[in-house]
């Protein structure tokens, strides 16, 4: 379910972006993510997701991928330069075990029993660290093996098959949530 009063929050991003003097560079968008026209998000060069619950995480990544996608075609066809840039992407996972409803047909879930699934994701939300950590390095390594397979499927020739896919985190003071799936 989308939350509007989370179209607050882009307010506060737009204005220091613009204090940055980014605005003309950057445009802001709070939609539900199946929702989006693919044709309009035709110019984004990063999908950003914050605190991207569950299955979130999973379509995030399969709009990337699908706006890649089309990108390249427009490319092949002409349509944009030859040396656009491949669409990147931050995403910041959390609550593991919500939205199952938006993880596309291709996704880590596809080659696992649903009790392995669940099983998983329950561990993720653990309040043990190390448990946790250990269930969200394998969610999210097995996420970003997913967006591998697309680029080795359907990129190959393009400039998103030299695109950099990584795990990172960022201080667990801010979140143990701190988990950062980043192509670059």
């Amino acid at each position: 379910r989308f939350n509007e009063r989370l179209c607050d929050r882009l307010d506060l991003g737009q204005a220091k972006a613009s204090t940055l003097g980014l605005e003309e560079r950057t445009s802001w968008l709070c939609s539900s993510v199946s929702e989006l026209d693919e044709e309009s998000l035709a110019r984004v060069d990063i999908v950003l997701g914050l605190h991207t619950c569950g299955g979130l995480t999973d379509a995030i990544l399969d709009l990337s991928c699908r706006l890649q996608a089309q990108r390249e075609l427009a490319r092949q066809e002409g349509r944009c330069a030859a040396d656009a840039s491949p669409v990147m992407f931050l995403i910041c996972p959390c609550c593991f075990y919500k939205h199952f409803d938006l993880v596309p047909a291709r996704s880590w879930m596809g080659s696992r029993s649903k009790a392995e699934v669940e099983t998983l994701t329950r561990l993720a939300e653990s309040d043990n660290r190390g448990v946790s950590l250990r269930a969200m390095q394998l969610i999210n390594s097995a996420r970003l093996d997913v967006v591998e397979a697309v680029k080795a499927d359907r990129l190959r020739n393009s400039p998103a098959a030299n695109l950099s896919l990584r795990l990172a985190s960022f201080p667990e003071a801010f979140s143990l949530r701190n988990m950062v799936l980043q192509a670059a």
